[in-house]
């Protein structure tokens, strides 16, 4: 499976032309339509999804960075959430070790902290 199936699933083999926007797929060659690369929640409809897509593409840049940064935050506040609920006895130092390793990887948690067993997200 390519880069592209991971993230579109409707790759475009062309760079874009400036009527038509199109998003790189990470770090690959390959373009994606907005709309293929943004799929409706499966409790949302499409009117309303084409609705929120129009809202963001209306948002100034800063906008949505600052909107970015904050569903990233309430994301992660969740999964530490998840992580307190399954480790209760996890100290608030312990859950962010935890966090890392569910984002990162363990290994990434243990360059970070070499002297520390990561904890199990």
């Amino acid at each position: 499976m390519s880069g592209a199936e991971l993230f579109c699933d409707q790759p475009v083999e062309r760079d874009p032309e400036p009527d038509q926007p199109l998003s790189r797929i990470g770090h690959s060659e390959a373009w994606c339509a907005p709309s293929a690369m943004n799929p409706p929640a499966r409790d949302t409809t499409k009117d309303a999804h084409d609705a929120q897509l129009r809202a963001y593409r209306d948002m100034a840049p800063g906008r949505t960075a600052e909107l970015a940064l904050v569903l990233s935050e309430a994301v992660r506040e969740v999964a530490r959430d998840g992580i307190r609920q399954r480790h209760p006895e996890y100290s608030p130092d312990e859950v962010g070790r935890a966090l890392i390793v569910l984002l990162y990887g363990a290994d990434a948690a243990r360059r970070v902290w070499p002297d520390v067993e990561p904890p199990a997200p």
